[in-house]
Order: C-alpha cells, then sequence, then structure tokens
C-alpha cells in the first residue's frame, strides 16, 4: 500500500527565497530613489527664471527702440550662437542703454530663433526703423527687445523630468504596497 505525504518546505529554503526577493526589492527602491533624484536635477536645471521673467514681461509697457549695434557669432568648440545688441530708448525724457535682446541671447547650432532674431533686428539697424522695446516699469534700465519664450524646451525637458519622477517614485513606493505599509485604500 502506498502512501501519500505532504512535505512542508525547509525554512531555510524558503529564507533564501525570501532574502532575495528582498534584496531585489530593495535595488528597486535604490534604483527608484536614483531616478528620483535625477528627476528632481533635471527639473532644477529647466529655466525657470526665463519663464519668470517671460510672464513678468507680457505686462511691460512699451516704448521705442533705435538699434545702434547688433551682431551673431558663435563661440566655443560647439559652436553656440550668440547674440549681441546695443539699443538706445527713451523714457520720460531719459535715455536709456539696452543690451538685452531676449531673456536667452545663447543658443544652440541649430537653434533658428537667434537667427531670425538677427535678420529682424538687422533690418532695423539698416533701415534706422524703430523697433518696439519692453522695459520693466520697477527699473526702467531693463529692457528686452524680444519676450518670447520658447515652450518646447520647458515641455520636453519638464515632461521627461516628470516622468522620470513618476517612476521613481512607483519604484521606491513599491516595496511599501507590497508588505501592506502604504496602501492606497
Amino acid at each position: 500500500m502506498k502512501t501519500a505525504g505532504i512535505a512542508a518546505a525547509r525554512p531555510r529554503e524558503k529564507g533564501r527565497a525570501g532574502g532575495h526577493v528582498a534584496l531585489a526589492r530593495a535595488l528597486a527602491a535604490l534604483a527608484g530613489a536614483a531616478l528620483l533624484l535625477l528627476a528632481l536635477a533635471a527639473a532644477a536645471r529647466l529655466p525657470w527664471a526665463e519663464l519668470r521673467l517671460h510672464l513678468d514681461a507680457r505686462s511691460w509697457p512699451v516704448a521705442a527702440a533705435t538699434i545702434r549695434s547688433v551682431s551673431l557669432s558663435e563661440r566655443g568648440m560647439e559652436g553656440e550662437l550668440v547674440l549681441a545688441v546695443a539699443y538706445d530708448y527713451e523714457l520720460d525724457g531719459v535715455l536709456h542703454h539696452g543690451h538685452m535682446a531676449s531673456f536667452r541671447d545663447i543658443a544652440a547650432p541649430h537653434d533658428r530663433r537667434l537667427p531670425r532674431l538677427y535678420g529682424r533686428l538687422n533690418f532695423a539697424l539698416v533701415t534706422g526703423r524703430a523697433v518696439p522695446v519692453f522695459h520693466d516699469p520697477r527699473s526702467p534700465g531693463r529692457a528686452v527687445l524680444d519676450r518670447g519664450f520658447e515652450p518646447g524646451v520647458m515641455a520636453g525637458d519638464g515632461l521627461l523630468a516628470a516622468l522620470g519622477g513618476m517612476v521613481g517614485l512607483w519604484l521606491v513606493l513599491a516595496p511599501l504596497r507590497r508588505r501592506g505599509v502604504y496602501s492606497a485604500q
């Protein structure tokens, strides 16, 4: 006669397998923390100051400026573009000198924003036409010719940082959810 028996798993094997799972969870949480830190660093590198200036400048008053000089040059090994401009504008009988064309007068070599702005300003220089200048009413010496903002930089890099942050947070919180420490109930 044959009998059937039920054998319990040895605690040592269960502990060894549980150790591997715990190690995998710990490594996932560590990778999640690293990804979360990278996402925070990427978010910190976004052009927040430029965005703030752009939002402020939307309400700045407009005056007429006369371009004195304008140049577009390449610098560095990467060949980044640099736009340099000098212009004069008058506010309440006081002559001001400006040097800021936009909130970001340095761009990558393939960026078309600065060459377009250069063309517009060079045309105004050659023809002697006035261009609009937007000036800070709290500090009239602070002015800009182009108050535009490239949302693509903020959207693309911001979306990537947000996605990395969400995945990193999910990896960090995953071991806690499995243990029942954190639940969405």
